[in-house]
């Protein structure tokens, strides 16, 4: 019984520990959307608009509308392009994330 108690405290461990990974990386993603929002002025647009326009792009990717290859293709543009400007740092999400899911393999 007692490998048993001992197994299940070690899952739990194991849990927690892929827990906290996720917390980071969903971390990672809204510093690096806020950074976006800031860098491209968005910030200054009506609130209640902006999070329309948030609702509106999170339903036509649930809907796998064709739209949304058009926009993916803009944002990894506009990240290769804010990588080059940053000079040698690189604070892009796409970076960001791969090197967390890097992290976790």
């Amino acid at each position: 019984m007692q490998r048993h108690a001992r197994k299940l405290e070690e899952l739990k461990s194991k849990k927690l520990a892929l827990q906290e990974k996720e917390d980071k990386i969903k971390s990672d993603i809204l510093n690096a959307i806020s950074e976006t929002l800031i860098k491209t002025q968005a910030i200054e647009i009506d609130f209640f608009t902006l999070v329309g326009g948030i609702l509106d792009v999170v339903e036509k990717a649930k809907q796998g509308d064709k739209i949304t290859e058009v926009w993916k293709q803009a944002g990894q543009k506009f990240c290769k392009v804010r990588t080059k400007k940053t000079s040698g740092k690189d604070t892009t999400l796409a970076t960001k994330v791969k090197t967390n899911k890097s992290a976790t393999k």
